[in-house]
Protein backbone atom coordinates (compact mmCIF):
# COMPACT_ATOMS: atom_id res chain seq x y z
CA UNK A 1 0.00 0.00 0.00
CA UNK A 2 2.83 1.98 0.82
CA UNK A 3 4.39 1.95 -2.62
CA UNK A 4 1.09 2.84 -4.33
CA UNK A 5 0.21 5.97 -2.23
CA UNK A 6 4.32 7.17 -3.08
CA UNK A 7 3.32 6.78 -6.93
CA UNK A 8 0.10 8.14 -6.70
CA UNK A 9 1.30 11.35 -4.76
CA UNK A 10 3.52 11.42 -7.41
CA UNK A 11 1.48 11.45 -10.57
CA UNK A 12 2.95 14.77 -12.35
CA UNK A 13 6.92 14.45 -10.93
CA UNK A 14 8.56 13.12 -13.69
CA UNK A 15 12.28 13.95 -12.17
CA UNK A 16 13.71 11.65 -9.51
CA UNK A 17 13.75 8.04 -9.21
CA UNK A 18 10.98 5.41 -8.78
CA UNK A 19 11.79 2.09 -7.13
CA UNK A 20 10.53 -1.72 -8.54
CA UNK A 21 7.86 -1.95 -5.73
CA UNK A 22 6.63 1.39 -6.57
CA UNK A 23 6.19 1.17 -10.10
CA UNK A 24 5.19 -2.25 -10.19
CA UNK A 25 2.71 -2.44 -7.67
CA UNK A 26 1.19 1.26 -9.07
CA UNK A 27 1.24 -0.90 -12.76
CA UNK A 28 -0.94 -3.64 -11.05
CA UNK A 29 -2.99 -0.60 -9.41
CA UNK A 30 -4.12 0.83 -12.59
CA UNK A 31 -4.44 -2.34 -14.43
CA UNK A 32 -6.59 -3.63 -12.69
CA UNK A 33 -8.57 -0.08 -12.44
CA UNK A 34 -8.85 -0.39 -16.32
CA UNK A 35 -10.53 -4.05 -15.86
CA UNK A 36 -12.98 -2.37 -13.50
CA UNK A 37 -13.77 -0.06 -15.85
CA UNK A 38 -13.67 -1.99 -18.57
CA UNK A 39 -16.67 -3.01 -17.83
CA UNK A 40 -18.66 0.53 -18.12
CA UNK A 41 -19.65 1.39 -21.75
CA UNK A 42 -17.21 4.26 -23.10
CA UNK A 43 -15.27 4.61 -19.89
CA UNK A 44 -13.61 1.18 -21.17
CA UNK A 45 -12.73 1.81 -24.45
CA UNK A 46 -11.16 5.06 -22.28
CA UNK A 47 -8.85 2.98 -20.55
CA UNK A 48 -6.00 2.24 -22.46
CA UNK A 49 -4.83 6.53 -22.64
CA UNK A 50 -6.16 6.19 -18.67
CA UNK A 51 -3.37 3.94 -18.07
CA UNK A 52 -0.64 6.19 -20.29
CA UNK A 53 -1.64 9.13 -18.14
CA UNK A 54 -1.54 7.60 -15.03
CA UNK A 55 1.47 5.05 -15.22
CA UNK A 56 3.90 7.70 -17.58
CA UNK A 57 5.42 9.39 -14.53
CA UNK A 58 5.96 6.42 -13.43
CA UNK A 59 7.25 4.50 -16.12
CA UNK A 60 10.04 7.67 -16.91
CA UNK A 61 10.68 7.57 -13.13
CA UNK A 62 11.58 4.15 -13.14
CA UNK A 63 13.75 4.81 -16.05
CA UNK A 64 15.67 6.95 -14.43
CA UNK A 65 16.34 4.92 -11.48
CA UNK A 66 18.06 2.09 -13.47
CA UNK A 67 19.10 4.11 -15.54
CA UNK A 68 18.17 3.70 -19.04
CA UNK A 69 18.97 5.98 -22.23
CA UNK A 70 17.14 9.08 -21.85
CA UNK A 71 15.57 8.89 -25.40
CA UNK A 72 14.11 5.37 -24.61
CA UNK A 73 11.83 6.87 -22.44
CA UNK A 74 10.58 9.19 -24.81
CA UNK A 75 10.59 6.33 -27.96
CA UNK A 76 9.06 3.79 -25.38
CA UNK A 77 5.98 6.28 -24.39
CA UNK A 78 5.36 7.68 -27.72
CA UNK A 79 4.65 4.51 -29.52
CA UNK A 80 2.73 3.41 -26.43
CA UNK A 81 0.67 6.55 -27.05
CA UNK A 82 -0.47 6.07 -30.36
CA UNK A 83 -0.96 2.48 -29.64
CA UNK A 84 -3.40 4.21 -27.10
CA UNK A 85 -4.94 6.36 -29.38
CA UNK A 86 -5.46 4.17 -32.08
CA UNK A 87 -7.01 1.65 -30.03
CA UNK A 88 -9.36 4.68 -28.17
CA UNK A 89 -10.26 5.27 -31.87
CA UNK A 90 -11.30 1.82 -32.78
CA UNK A 91 -12.95 0.85 -30.00
CA UNK A 92 -15.21 3.67 -29.84
CA UNK A 93 -15.84 3.78 -33.70
CA UNK A 94 -16.15 -0.32 -34.03
CA UNK A 95 -17.55 -1.01 -30.96
CA UNK A 96 -19.60 1.50 -29.98
CA UNK A 97 -20.44 3.07 -33.37
CA UNK A 98 -19.99 6.95 -32.30
CA UNK A 99 -20.18 8.35 -35.59
CA UNK A 100 -17.11 10.00 -35.59
CA UNK A 101 -14.94 7.87 -34.75
CA UNK A 102 -16.99 5.31 -37.07
CA UNK A 103 -16.70 7.56 -39.74
CA UNK A 104 -12.96 8.12 -39.33
CA UNK A 105 -12.07 4.53 -38.90
CA UNK A 106 -14.26 4.17 -42.68
CA UNK A 107 -12.91 6.78 -44.41
CA UNK A 108 -9.73 5.56 -43.81
CA UNK A 109 -10.51 2.08 -44.70
CA UNK A 110 -11.65 0.06 -41.98
CA UNK A 111 -8.38 -2.69 -43.23
CA UNK A 112 -5.97 -0.30 -43.66
CA UNK A 113 -6.77 1.19 -40.31
CA UNK A 114 -5.84 -2.83 -38.58
CA UNK A 115 -3.39 -2.69 -40.88
CA UNK A 116 -1.93 -0.01 -39.29
CA UNK A 117 -2.36 -0.97 -35.56
CA UNK A 118 -0.74 -4.56 -36.36
CA UNK A 119 2.31 -2.55 -37.50
CA UNK A 120 2.27 -0.14 -34.66
CA UNK A 121 1.77 -3.63 -32.11
CA UNK A 122 4.83 -4.84 -33.85
CA UNK A 123 6.79 -2.08 -33.66
CA UNK A 124 5.80 -1.82 -29.63
CA UNK A 125 6.93 -4.96 -28.87
CA UNK A 126 10.66 -4.46 -28.97
CA UNK A 127 10.60 -1.59 -27.03
CA UNK A 128 8.45 -3.79 -24.15
CA UNK A 129 10.33 -6.17 -24.18
CA UNK A 130 13.65 -3.71 -23.65
CA UNK A 131 11.17 -1.98 -20.55
CA UNK A 132 10.51 -5.28 -19.14
CA UNK A 133 14.43 -5.45 -19.48
CA UNK A 134 15.00 -2.14 -17.87
CA UNK A 135 11.98 -2.38 -15.33
CA UNK A 136 12.98 -5.78 -13.57
CA UNK A 137 16.34 -4.12 -13.08
CA UNK A 138 17.96 -3.55 -9.76
CA UNK A 139 18.58 0.53 -8.94
CA UNK A 140 21.66 2.01 -9.63
CA UNK A 141 22.90 2.70 -6.11
CA UNK A 142 25.46 5.53 -7.38
CA UNK A 143 24.15 9.21 -6.61
CA UNK A 144 23.10 10.19 -10.61
CA UNK A 145 23.68 14.14 -10.67
CA UNK A 146 20.48 14.61 -12.88
CA UNK A 147 18.25 12.13 -10.80
CA UNK A 148 19.51 12.25 -7.24
CA UNK A 149 20.56 9.25 -4.89
CA UNK A 150 18.19 6.46 -5.60
CA UNK A 151 15.77 5.95 -2.97
CA UNK A 152 16.75 2.32 -2.40
CA UNK A 153 20.30 3.04 -0.96
CA UNK A 154 19.12 6.00 1.16
CA UNK A 155 19.26 5.74 4.95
Amino acid sequence: MEAISIASQRLGDTEGRSRRSEFWWWFLAVGLGCVILSFIPYLGALSPLISLVLLCSATLRRLNDVPAPDWFGKVYLGIWGVSSLLSVIYSLGVVYDVGFFEGFIYGFGRSSFEGLMGIVLVLSLVPGIAFLYYGTRDSNPEIDPMHGPSPKYTL
